[in-house]
């Protein structure tokens, strides 16, 4: 999710990750608190390290004349942002090191219950993804 936060306003993943980790915890039989708490930190943390994360950072690159500031920010803040992001894991880690189990989560494939909701997810992944331009990049190559 730090990763995402760079690349997607904070406040977006808040609203669209917050009840994903809700549902993880429950499935999963897992504490939702720390699931939460390393959400949250993750996605400002994360959204640190670009212009678009959030927005005092868009503010500062429109109006700063920051040059180049997908750039700029990478260069002097994906480091401090790296470490912040570990330093989060390492203390979620030991405050809650009773609910860091060894071994994996068992996934297994969910039954559709909504046919029709659905469908309208599949159509709107397709939509925001755009059109598919492998065969466009067969039909005229880069010379």
């Amino acid at each position: 999710m730090g990763v995402l936060s760079t690349l997607l306003m904070n406040d977006t993943l808040a609203i669209i990750g917050t009840p994903l980790m809700l549902y993880f915890a429950q499935k999963f039989d897992i504490s939702p608190k720390p699931l939460l708490l390393a959400f949250a930190f993750a996605v400002t943390t994360g959204s640190v390290a670009s212009p678009i994360g959030n927005p005092q950072n868009l503010l500062i690159a429109l109006s700063g004349g920051v040059e180049d500031p997908f750039v700029t920010f990478l260069v002097y803040l994906a480091v401090p942002t790296a470490v912040s992001l570990g330093l989060a894991y390492a203390v979620l880690a030991v405050l809650y090191r009773d609910q860091f189990r060894p071994g994996s989560i068992v996934h297994r494939r969910e039954v559709i219950l909504d046919a029709w909701l659905a469908a309208l997810s599949r159509l709107s992944l397709i939509l925001l993804r755009g059109p598919d331009r492998r065969q466009d990049r067969l039909r005229y190559p880069r010379s």
